[in-house]
């Protein structure tokens, strides 16, 4: 029982310790010790002798010792934010993560997020960044149990418009907010977030900078580190170079708009330190492809393609029941107001008027001015895009189940019933021919006289999607039994592809004449003309009714409801996407002579563009003998 009393005691010991550092024990402790003692066996005591009960003034004898302190508390190692983005458009979100590290390796997410200018964007306690006006911005985490310790990066918030340019865009590094070379942006933070344990007697390399920025190089530099011989640096964590004797480097062959993680170690005879917190640097982009050079805002979304005038005005439907007249710079020229949703796209005629179905149930001409020239009712609503011949008579499918064919002066020429609803959209031949897909699994060949020349029969309805012609008369159409036919000029089914899921997408035709179609399965598949696949590009989410347009230059543009705009390359790979964070699976680009493309969806988003136009041959677009 000694060494139970012993234990008693040590243990004594160590809560005055940790209560005050002195022997003395506080009253809660003491309270409970005569006791403890009164039923404690002494030896050379017997169990009935007397103890005298502690008191305040009591004290037991205990040896003298040195207290060293044994808690410890956890050091952060660094703070690390994800993802760094370089820039965010106004009036985007986009989440941020943070990670606090801590030198036994551990992790936290508890941090506390805060922006320096709450008038250029907000940040909430899930880290949701929201840009708000252009400008930068510094974003910092702060690790909740040490607020001390923190993280930053530098945002720009940037609204392109026609007349603004990234050139500009300054350099920053080392969270100070300045200096630097050439129309790039770099974000990080180079200042220890820690006093984490050193793998020798060296301090980390701080202040680490980058400077003259290019597409192909930069200058890196930081402060000395005092005892270091030469100093290490890393690019993305891989040793880049070593056996650096000054504070500073040129970094090159390297790739524009690429974002780069820098760190820099110091070196001596001892060995080498930690690396230094990781600075990433953006070279300069050598392209402003993929980027937004504005959006224009609706009342509600926009499943219409937009349509451009030789001026410059684009013309696009709204789920709002308004047709949208917008300036080459995105703001407003006018909007005229039908009675029900337009989800059909508008046509341009040769005079300027535009054509356009609504879910009224009417097809309205309507003049450049935003005046309406003229309207035809059918018996239910048209989500139909109209076309046009050389003749000027306008074709347009309604859900009465109808193709109308309609004179310039407003009146209907012909009219022919169909099994079902007509939502496909017209196309016509070299000989006049019109051809439509309807619900009643049906696609049709109509003369131009409004006899029907033939129909021939797939095996699911032929929604949204829209004919394509190729140059030898062969017909192209997506039906919702997954499948893509290829129809010969006298009905007979040539071939069929079968996809992943529906096509309501309408198909593109190369120069080539590779075959291109979206998919419901959220491919992109390419065609040879014999109806061998060529490749497929897979997106996030399915492909509704957005349609492939081949630019110029060869290049295939499509959205996707994964919330992006995607530009591939003829051989199946991505050159880029631009996000815009809502469905862009149902409108279809057109592009500018100025590379310039235009695309809907939640906005109607002017985009940039290698593509001068569309491609001259082929069937380059939706519609594509549609005057727009």
């Amino acid at each position: 029982m000694f060494n139970k009393f012993n234990s008693m005691l040590g243990t004594s010991c160590l809560l005055a310790f940790l209560f005050g550092c002195s022997t003395n024990i506080p009253d809660t402790i003491q309270e409970k010790l005569p006791a403890i003692i009164t039923n404690t066996l002494v030896p050379g005591v017997s169990s009935s002798s007397a103890v005298t009960p502690l008191t305040n003034s009591s004290s037991i004898p205990i040896p003298a010792f040195t207290a060293t302190p044994v808690l410890k508390t956890r050091q952060i190692k660094e703070i690390r934010i994800t993802p760094v983005p370089t820039n965010i458009m106004t009036g985007r979100t986009l989440n941020l993560k943070a990670e606090v590290v801590y030198t036994d390796k551990s992790t936290s997410k508890d941090v506390i997020w805060e922006v320096d200018k709450n008038d250029l964007a907000s940040i909430d306690s899930q880290g949701d960044l929201k840009g708000l006006n252009n400008g930068i911005i510094r974003i910092t985490a702060k690790a909740k149990n040490i607020p001390d310790k923190s993280q930053s990066i530098y945002v720009r918030v940037w609204n392109l418009t026609s007349s603004s340019s990234p050139t500009w865009m300054p350099t920053f590094s080392s969270g100070a907010g300045g200096g630097g070379g050439g129309g790039v942006f770099s974000t990080g933070v180079t200042t220890p977030v820690t006093n984490a344990p050193q793998n020798v007697n060296l301090q980390v390399p701080s202040g680490l900078h980058a400077s003259n920025i290019t597409s192909t190089d930069f200058t890196l530099t930081w402060l000395a580190v005092q005892g270091a011989t030469s100093y290490k640096i890393y690019k993305d964590s891989v040793l880049y170079t070593d056996n650096v004797t000054t504070t500073s480097k040129i970094l090159t062959g390297l790739t524009g708009g690429i974002v780069y993680s820098m760190q820099v170690s110091a070196v001596n005879t001892s060995g080498e330190s930690l690396k230094s917190t990781a600075l990433t640097v953006t070279t300069t982009p050598t392209t402003t492809e993929g980027l937004q050079q504005w959006a224009f805002s609706t009342d509600d979304w926009l499943a219409s393609s937009p349509a451009l005038a030789d001026d410059g005005t684009l013309y696009i439907g709204g789920d709002d029941g308004k047709l949208y007249a917008i300036n080459p710079g995105g703001t407003e020229k006018w909007a005229f107001t039908t009675g029900g949703a337009i989800k059909s796209s508008p046509l341009i005629g040769d005079d300027g008027t535009i054509y356009v179905g609504s879910e009224d149930k009417k097809l309205y001409a309507i003049n450049p001015n935003g005046t309406i020239k003229w309207s035809v009712t059918t018996s239910n609503v048209i989500t139909s895009s109209p076309t046009m011949d050389s003749n000027g008579t306008i074709y347009v499918g309604s859900q009465d189940g109808n193709v109308y064919a309609i004179n310039p002066d407003g009146t209907i020429k012909w009219s022919v019933a169909a099994g079902n609803v007509i939502t496909s959209s017209p196309a016509i031949g070299s000989d006049g021919t019109v051809y439509i897909g309807s619900n009643d699994n049906k696609f049709y060949a109509i003369n131009p006289d409004g006899t029907v020349k033939w129909s021939a029969t797939t095996g699911g309805i032929i929604g949204q999607s829209s004919p394509a012609i190729g140059s030898d008369g062969t017909v192209y159409i997506g039906s919702n039994d997954n499948k893509l036919y290829a129809i010969n000029p006298d009905g007979t089914i040539e071939w069929s592809v079968t996809t992943g899921g529906a096509i309501d997408s309408s198909p593109a035709i190369d120069t080539d004449g590779t075959i291109y179609i979206g998919s419901n399965d959220g491919k992109l598949y390419a065609i040879n003309p014999d109806g061998t696949t060529k490749w497929t590009f897979t997106t996030n989410g399915p492909i509704n009714a957005a349609s492939p347009t081949i630019g110029a230059d060869g290049l295939i543009y499509i959205g996707s409801s994964d919330g992006k705009l995607y530009a591939i390359k003829p051989n199946g790979t991505q050159k880029w996407a631009f996000t815009s964070g809502w469905n862009m699976g149902k409108s279809s680009p057109v592009i500018g002579m100025d590379g310039t493309l235009y695309v809907g969806g939640k906005k109607l988003y002017s985009i940039n563009s290698s593509s001068k136009g569309h491609a001259a041959g082929g069937w380059s677009k939706p519609h594509n003998n549609k005057k727009k």
